[in-house]
């Protein structure tokens, strides 16, 4: 007899018939045959699944190199999109209307949140109404009157129970459902007084600001200095230079004049672009960068310079509106490094005047910007670049003949001290070294002028804010009285005779109601006692005002005068 067997390889697609002349033996060979083929089946299952693991790394390697290319391509193209930028900032300006459009400036947007909507459950069903009694009498109630009887007043009992039962279930739900609409509406009542509140909050705060923004048009239209100022400030601010560029800059404008005078902050070169083009190099999967020539930078450093001092004094004359401009002055400084000793230098490397009339003659669509500046008779070194310092054309006023060397008190104040009975000459010291240190945090100075003996000082602040800055008169009165309107009427001659923007008037007692009055709504700023201790507060120190304990120093010291005499 002899035995056989389906031997099968799913994996190779094999099978045979094995046969033998014993069971065991059979077996033996189908085991042997299967091993074989097994064998055979994983060398093959290995290859493929190296060659699959091939073509994946190749894949993935050419994603790879793809995407570092597209990575490269992107950053070409940002290059070449700032370098274009660069090249075409004055073309880019000169296409831009400035005049302001105030309207565009309001808030005209609706509350952004929309009422709440009373929103409720679904009310609790009410049970249906009990059925009406329903009385079949049996056959033995039928001849029986008595059984029936009886029987009709136990179903009339339990009929008007049960009728009873379902009105006081129906009034329960009733109650229910009533709490429950009247919690939905009184929480629907306080969502909408929170949402009005809000709404109204919303709708006077962008009330108030477009108010703000009428008032400055008005100040604007007013050819108001603090206006003008700020209105022109607000020019560079908005200007889509890139990020990395300062954005400081001083104004100075001559009312009587119709001059303005601009300091203004350049880009150093190491603010500027240094690489051509970026390529991948696939075999050593890494980034190269083509640098710019060094002298193609420092021309396109250049050329871009002449722009921004053109583009400046363009808009400066198309933006002018109310006609408060005849002059510009334009004086561009670096912050950089003495590369012979290496110090930090802070040189002005180009000045130019223009009149508006032959300024806005020029066809600036046409002009090299070089050629332009020159024509203006600007002034610079041959290379600006090589941060060749210049004489401004016009500086800024900060000198004056007035200013006397000041000396240090904050650091010997403490608790004790009394600033209403300081020595008047410390006194004056001190308010100079106090707003020296509020008006240095914006990059501004203050200057002491030489005072008297009558318990008042001047100094002069010169700060580059925009809106605050300018020249700023400070006067101090170490009062031990309330400080009347007279010295704020005083004040306020004295900024309009410096030129200033805006003047400060400090005392140790505090202020009439007549002397606010009379500030209000001019370029006057009234600090009393308290809030000269917070602003040394703020800045670290600490000091006392004893309005009472001074006078009875001043007393005192009056008599031992009369005393001596």
């Amino acid at each position: 007899m002899a035995w056989r067997k389906v031997v099968e390889h799913q994996g190779l697609g094999k099978w045979r018939v094995v046969t033998a002349s014993e069971q065991d033996l059979l077996e033996a060979r189908a085991s042997a045959l299967w091993l074989t083929w097994e064998s055979e089946w994983q060398r093959k299952k290995s290859q493929q699944d190296a060659a699959t693991l091939k073509e994946q790394r190749k894949q993935l390697s050419l994603q790879n190199k793809a995407a570092a290319e597209a990575s490269a391509a992107q950053q070409n193209q940002d290059l070449q999109a700032a370098q274009s930028a660069l090249e075409n900032l004055l073309k880019t300006t000169i296409e831009q209307n400035y005049i302001r459009d105030w309207s565009s400036l309001k808030d005209t947007a609706q509350f952004p949140k929309r009422a709440p909507t009373l929103t409720s459950r679904d009310p609790k069903p009410t049970p249906n109404p009990v059925p009406a009694l329903n009385f079949v009498p049996t056959l033995l109630e039928k001849i029986v009157p008595s059984l029936k009887r009886k029987r009709i007043d136990l179903l009339e009992q339990q009929h008007s129970a049960a009728i009873a039962n379902w009105k006081a279930e129906v009034d329960e739900i009733n109650t229910q459902n009533l709490r429950q609409r009247q919690e939905e509406e009184s929480r629907h009542s306080q969502l909408m007084q929170q949402f009005k509140a809000e709404k109204l909050q919303y709708e006077l705060a962008q009330k108030q600001r477009n108010q703000q923004i009428d008032e400055q048009r008005e100040r604007y239209y007013a050819s108001e200095t603090d206006a003008l100022t700020e209105y022109w400030y607000q020019l560079f601010t908005d200007q889509a230079y890139p990020d990395n560029w300062p954005e400081d800059c001083q104004l100075q404008y001559i009312e009587g004049a119709k001059k303005l005078i601009v300091d203004y902050e350049l880009p150093p070169i190491e603010a500027f672009p240094s690489v051509r083009e970026v390529r991948y190099v696939a075999s050593r999967k890494e980034f190269k960068e083509i640098p710019i020539p060094e002298a193609q930078r420092k021309k396109n450093y250049d050329d871009t310079l002449y722009q921004i001092a053109l583009a400046s004094l363009y808009k400066l004359f198309q933006s002018d509106a109310v006609d408060a401009l005849e002059l510009i002055v334009f004086n561009g400084w670096v912050q950089s490094v003495d590369k012979a000793t290496g110090a930090a230098i802070h040189p002005c490397i180009l000045s130019v005047q223009a009149s508006k009339e032959d300024f806005m003659m020029l066809n600036m669509h046409q002009v090299d910007p070089r050629a332009c500046f020159k024509k203006l008779k600007g002034v610079c070194g041959s290379r600006l670049v090589d941060m060749t310092p210049v004489q401004p054309i016009m500086s800024l006023d900060k000198e004056d003949r007035r200013f006397v060397n000041a000396y240090a008190v904050a650091d010997s104040l403490g608790s004790e001290t009394n600033l209403a009975a300081m020595d008047w000459q410390d006194f004056e010291n001190l308010i100079r070294e106090l707003f020296e240190k509020e008006f240095s945090q914006n990059g501004g100075e203050v200057k002491i002028t030489q005072a008297s003996r009558d318990g008042g000082v001047d100094a002069i602040a010169f700060d580059p804010d925009p809106i605050r800055g300018g020249k700023i008169v400070i006067q101090a009165k170490r009062y031990t009285n309330v400080v009347g309107v007279s010295a704020v009427r005083d004040l306020y001659g004295t900024v309009h005779n410096e030129g200033a923007t805006k003047g400060i008037l400090v005392t140790t007692a505090d202020f009439g109601k007549d002397a606010h009055d009379f500030a209000n709504g001019k370029p006057l700023k009234l600090l009393s006692g308290s809030e000269l201790l917070y602003l040394l507060q703020k800045h670290g120190y600490r000091a006392r005002i004893d309005l009472i304990d001074a006078k009875k120093q001043w007393l005192a010291e009056t008599s031992r005068g009369r005393a001596l005499s």
